[in-house]
């Protein structure tokens, strides 16, 4: 029973859901999802961490790509990397009061433009489509190269993806 339990609480740490766990233990062993409920309430799981370790790991995410991240992404990434237990309002406050610039732009809800090394001509390009129009036959697209921005090709055709447009290249 305890090697069940600790196997129990490892699906659950890693972000298995109830469902989840049944189906994995399913062959081994025969369990309701009630009785992994009422296992996974008795590993004291409830238990929040402090304020202390929540706020020394929002500010590690803050230094890197995570200061892109809304509350409900960062508390999920708290959950998986960083093992903490907290409620998502503690981290919307805490984010709130970190980083106020950042959730001012989150919400408005605009674009952050995100700044790349290009090492020089030829060495990256940017294609994007248009399918809008896909349904009726037509397919726009556009390619440019990230150093100069010059518009390379452009172009529709009738039916034609991207690795076509790319082979043209």
């Amino acid at each position: 029973m305890a090697e069940l339990k600790s196997v129990i609480s490892e699906l659950k740490r890693i972000g298995c859901s109830t469902k989840e766990i049944q189906y994995i233990l399913q062959p081994v062993k025969q369990i309701s999802l009630r009785h992994i409920q009422r296992i996974t309430n008795g590993l004291g799981s409830g238990a929040r961490n402090s304020l202390e370790d929540v706020m020394k790991a929002i500010n590690e995410e803050l230094k890197g790509p995570g200061s892109l991240l809304g509350y409900r992404s960062l508390w999920h990434r708290l959950q998986m990397k960083y093992k903490l237990s907290v409620s998502r309002d503690t981290v919307m406050m805490l984010l709130a009061v970190m980083d106020p610039d950042g959730t001012k732009v989150r919400k408005s809800r605009r674009l952050k433009r995100r700044v790349y090394l290009n090492k020089g001509p030829n060495y990256l390009w940017h294609l994007d489509g248009y399918d809008k129009l896909k349904p009726y036959g037509i397919t726009i697209y556009g390619c440019i190269d990230g150093q100069y921005v010059l518009k390379v090709v452009q172009g529709y055709s009738g039916r034609i993806g991207a690795q076509k447009i790319l082979h043209f290249l």
